[in-house]
């Protein structure tokens, strides 16, 4: 049955997709030239687009561009320059050439940016009816953060507590086993307490990184009830492009890195390698068994090759090898250490059948090991974790009629789980899905997507998620709503989990008698746009169903077990702005509140901050090549924990404080190719040892070296 309806789809794309091929032959070039819209100098280095095919170009020094070998016909062409607002051009191709010039704008509000994620499809950020927060190459660039989990600290909405097994992110109240994270849209293997290793992730390869909040499982499947965070990764432009860069700052924390692309005629290969490493720092002595930053160093290694063979056809291949070595400082595992592997391999195969019609088949196979290094065993190496993703995929994107455009495809999900922790040691589950979306223009005015995911779980059959969203505008306002259904089957550690914490308690079981988790998902947004200011405000809210966590047992209060225990519920609303003040000043911020609540307690749920805020100010100086800006993040206090004190029958509550934590960053480019970057972390140095936050005000400094 499974094959058949696989079978069944992929003859459903061909028929909508064959039918549109263009047979014609003759072909013609579109050039033009790129200037800055203030003074008319010439932008170089600018990216051209053609919409819908993979062909582009890239302005010289005088800003000029061609683009050969194109077909008779209208194509949309797209200019993209960091810094300056994105602008998009119909042009006629009706003889042997076309020409077009592009006049660009300084802004740090892109609002013409482009984006994937929400609808698996290419939207401009303020067409788009999900609302949709990115996290830009420039800004990367502009706050110095070398981490992911760094880069989203600048979302008002997400937040990361520390504790001994690192950082643990949380959105809009749901905690990091709800929210799925990408990498140019495929998953990421391994977790930790439902975290990634973040460590995976380097900023130095990132083109942007895509938030879309609230249920994404009509498209994206069981993670993303929360949310998903998709980090794209940089294209090749150039015929040669080399980047090398360095960064230090307190407890020997040191990065360093580079890439190689290259670029011919039908040929691109990007090669990445970054080493990072620290010391690590301990804020709560008290704990003998984990220092609060184990010293560490890893080092990533991604390849990515592609082919263009001809204009429709378009091949893609690449893997990333990933080594981390922790070294415990606590004396009881003074004799062994901890490393940690990650291997992807994957492949793209896509044809285009028209500028706005295509066929993608994908494979791609993550797997994420732990070893246990026996330092007097000769650094003898036992596996203890293994976590494996394999994801085939079928996907097809065509246009019908003036109106829809259609997404359908198929996946097949593998997931195999060793663990030296849980019952049996090895489990698998497979997970074949159908999905679909329709993206509909209705008028200048309204647009909506519509779309759904069919599941058939091996271990707990079949499930349907729809989802909806609604877009009016009548600009210069935005009015978006959501309404979505989420799905997420019991992970195989929750199942099949039998650890004892080495002896020391509390003991943990799985339960293989778990139901899956549903939710239901709404959110109402109005959003105002234009090229120097931009604010939205939303309101969101998820109910959650037959929640997972631990719970004691009652006979045995040393022994806690997953268990289906309530329903759970967040709402709340967030307010993003920012402002383009001019003379190279630019404002953001915004606030959100969440509310939480066990439906089974009538108590919030823990360690989720009601109030979090960001405020950010920020000069850039394109003249004399510098920037500087100065942030603070705020978080709300929270309830960490509370009991029930036998012999009074108080309940006794565990308080973290509100605080705030403010960055400095200055970067000066000079001559070409160099760009230093210096500042300060924790600026008014807080700290607060009992939960962790912070080890206190931490100067760095980096150099950047680019040549293309």
């Amino acid at each position: 049955m499974k094959k058949i309806l696989i079978l069944g789809l992929s003859v459903f794309s061909l028929v909508f997709t064959v039918i549109q091929v263009d047979a014609a032959e003759i072909y013609g070039c579109i050039k033009g030239r790129i200037l800055n819209a203030e003074n008319d100098a010439p932008l170089c280095d600018a990216n051209v687009i053609i919409v819908g095919t993979e062909q582009g170009a890239i302005s010289n020094k005088d800003g000029y561009f061609i683009v050969k070998r194109l077909r008779m016909d209208t194509y949309t062409v797209r200019v993209t320059f960091m810094g300056f607002a994105t602008v998009e051009k119909e042009v006629a191709l009706k003889s042997s050439k076309a020409a077009v010039d592009f006049r660009l704008w300084e802004t740090p509000l892109d609002i013409e940016a482009i984006v994937v994620t929400a609808t698996r499809t290419e939207k401009t950020l303020k067409d788009v009816p999900i609302l949709t927060e990115l996290i830009s190459r420039r800004q990367l660039e502009t706050t110095g953060v070398v981490t992911v989990q760094d880069a989203l600290e600048e979302l008002p909405s997400l937040e990361f507590s520390p504790n001994s097994h690192g950082a643990n992110i949380m959105m809009h109240g749901l905690g990091p086993k709800y929210v799925l994270f990408l990498v140019d849209g495929e998953r990421i293997a391994g977790e930790v307490r439902g975290n990634i290793d973040f460590s995976r992730l380097n900023t130095a390869n990132i083109e942007r990184i895509e938030i879309v909040k609230g249920a994404a499982s009509s498209l994206y499947g069981s993670n993303a009830i929360g949310g998903v965070v998709n980090i794209i990764t940089q294209e090749v432009n150039h015929p040669l492009e080399l980047n090398l860069h360095s960064r230090i700052s307190k407890y020997n924390d040191l990065t360093v890195g580079g890439t190689l692309g290259l670029k011919r005629k039908w040929f691109t290969s990007k090669t990445d390698v970054v080493r990072k490493s620290t010391d690590g720092y301990d804020l709560d002595p008290s704990n003998k068994s984990y220092h609060t930053v184990e010293k560490y160093e890893d080092i990533t290694i991604t390849q990515k090759f592609t082919v263009v063979p001809t204009e429709r056809l378009k091949l893609t291949a690449g893997g990333n090898y990933y080594v981390l070595e922790r070294f415990s400082a606590a004396r009881k595992y003074k004799h062994k250490h901890r490393k940690c592997y990650g291997t992807t391999y994957n492949g793209t195969v896509q044809y285009r059948f028209k500028k706005q019609a295509f066929l993608e088949a994908s494979w791609h196979s993550d797997t994420y090991d732990t070893k246990e290094v026996y330092e007097k065993l000769q650094d003898e190496e036992r596996l203890s974790y293994q976590n494996r993703y394999n994801n085939g995929r079928l996907m097809s994107n065509f246009q019908l009629g003036e109106k829809h455009r259609f997404t359908i495809g198929s996946e097949v999900i593998n997931e195999k789980v060793f663990s030296t922790r849980i019952t049996g040691e090895t489990h698998k589950a497979d997970d074949w899905v159908l999905f679909a979306q329709d993206d509909i223009k209705w008028t200048h005015q309204w647009s909506f997507v519509s779309g759904f995911r069919f599941d058939q779980h091996s271990e707990y059959g079949s499930h349907f998620c729809p989802k909806i969203s609604g877009m009016y505008q009548i600009l210069p306002l935005n009015f978006r709503a959501t309404y979505g259904l989420g799905f997420k089957a019991p992970t195989l550690k929750e199942l099949y989990m039998n650890w004892d914490h080495g002896g020391g308690g509390p003991y943990v079981y799985g339960n293989t008698d778990l139901k899956p988790e549903t939710s239901n998902y709404g959110s109402f947004s109005i959003e105002f746009i234009n090229r120097n200011l931009n604010w939205s405000v939303s309101l969101f809210r998820t109910d959650l169903k037959d929640m997972i966590a631990t719970r004691i047992a009652p006979d045995d209060p040393n022994t806690h077990c997953y268990e289906n225990v309530a329903r759970a519920m967040t709402q709340g609303a967030e307010l993003l702005m920012k402002v383009d003040v001019g003379l190279g000043v630019a404002l953001s911020g915004g606030y959100c509140f969440v509310d939480t609540e066990d439906k089974e307690t009538g108590r919030g749920l823990f360690g989720r901050a009601k109030h979090s805020g960001l405020v950010k100010l920020e000069y850039i100086n394109n003249k004399y090549g510098f920037n500087f800006n100065l942030r603070s993040k705020l978080i709300g206090g929270k309830l960490i924990d509370e009991y029930e004190d036998e012999a009074t029958g108080a309940i006794i509550q565990y308080n973290q404080a509100p605080y705030a934590i403010w960055r400095f960053n200055f970067n000066k480019k000079l001559f070409s190719y160099f760009n230093l970057n210096f500042g300060v972390d924790n600026l008014f140095d807080y700290m607060d040892k009992a939960y962790l936050v912070s080890p206190g005000r931490r100067y760095y400094g980096g150099i950047y070296i680019t040549y293309k």
